[in-house]
């Protein structure tokens, strides 16, 4: 709905209703808006974990070695030093 004024100055003309009380019923309407939010499932995800075993074999020099020797009993080598 629009609603124009305009500004007048004359005088008031016989037989224009002037100085009558009157109603006068206009309809109006109106919009409302109304926004609701929503829990919305967007997307849906797996995870899984497979167990994995690996074998590495790893070759290196070594420092040093200790060997502990113990004698215990006769042991009898032979020719070569075996015992």
């Amino acid at each position: 709905m629009e609603i124009t004024r305009r500004a007048v100055n004359r005088d008031v003309e016989l037989g224009e209703g002037a100085f009558e009380e009157e109603s006068v019923d206009i309809p109006l309407r109106g919009e409302e808006v109304e926004v609701d939010k929503r829990a919305r499932v967007r997307e849906e995800i797996d995870i899984s974990r497979d167990a994995v075993t690996s074998t590495e074999r790893v070759t290196d020099a070594v420092r040093r070695e200790e060997v502990k020797v113990e004698d215990s009993g006769n042991m009898v080598a032979d020719e070569k030093g075996n015992a």
